[in-house]
């Protein structure tokens, strides 16, 4: 092998371990949810997960029951919303072995599961670090497909929470969504170092007024929303338009903590962000 030839072969090799996603922490148990306490149940939380509801649990769907193929396998979790009672089925599990200030993705697939044990209304999935929504996804319509999401987290600590939630839809009186394929990586992928290394954000803590940067306008599309613990989006979503820089007035907030996302060409970077 000439030098040429090796050299070719070595910058390949780096390209690889450059762009490719490094697992870092991945101890998720049962992400594709093929695994439940026998016989097909209902109101119980699958294997390796908890509870996570108002009340009821989680069901066991595709091959058991419903009109929605599972993504992936012969099984995916269904979670019922029910105005009525004020159920809001989710399920939690606790990942260990997380590296504090590191960066993390949660990627899953949902879908609206068009009445399983409900109606087909339209409802919404919260995921959760912990105890607090850090992401919601789009209004989920009863017909449609299998989405992939990826929410990006920073982990303050070697074990967190991760959790599911489905939330009323803007209308009618009961929905359920699917949830299949979750995996928690570590976030080591080019595109995601470049988002975390351009979002910025200053003074955090703050005090009245919160700066957001993103110092290089290599993106076609950026957008910023605010959340507070319970998920209520307390800064309605503002794009970056021609410019790299937005500076947020919160004086009329309360002091606490709050969640910040930044989606930059269909990648969400989220950071909890803390008001004095």
């Amino acid at each position: 092998m000439n030098k040429n030839t090796l050299m070719k072969r070595l910058i390949t090799f780096l390209a690889v371990l450059i762009t490719a996603s490094t697992s870092i922490g991945q101890t998720l148990i049962n992400g594709d949810f093929e695994s439940w306490p026998s016989g097909c149940p209902y109101n119980v939380a699958p294997d390796g997960w908890t509870n996570f509801s108002t009340s009821l649990g989680p069901d066991q769907a595709g091959s058991c029951a419903g009109t929605v193929t599972s993504h992936q396998g012969s099984s995916h979790m269904n979670l019922v919303w029910y105005s009525v009672n004020g159920l809001n089925e989710g399920a939690i599990q606790t990942i260990t072995g997380l590296t504090a200030g590191a960066s993390y993705e949660i990627n899953f697939y949902a879908i609206n599961d068009q009445g399983l044990y409900s109606y087909g209304d339209p409802a919404f999935l919260d995921v959760y670090l912990d105890n607090a929504v850090i992401y919601s996804t789009p209004e989920l319509i009863s017909g449609g497909n299998w989405t992939s999401y990826t929410v990006l987290f920073i982990a303050s600590a070697t074990t967190h929470s991760i959790g599911f939630k489905v939330r009323d839809g803007s209308t009618g009186t009961s929905g359920s969504v699917g949830v299949d394929a979750v995996s928690i990586n570590g976030s080591q992928s080019s595109n995601n170092l470049l988002l975390e290394n351009k979002f910025e954000i200053y003074p955090n803590p703050f005090n009245n007024e919160l700066t957001v940067t993103i110092p290089e306008q290599t993106f076609s599309d950026a957008s910023i929303s605010i959340h507070n613990t319970l998920g209520q989006t307390v800064f309605d979503k503002q794009y970056f338009k021609n410019e790299s820089k937005k500076t947020i007035d919160m004086k009329m907030l309360p002091g606490g903590i709050y969640f910040i996302d930044l989606m930059v060409d269909g990648k969400i970077s989220i950071r909890k962000i803390v008001k004095i």
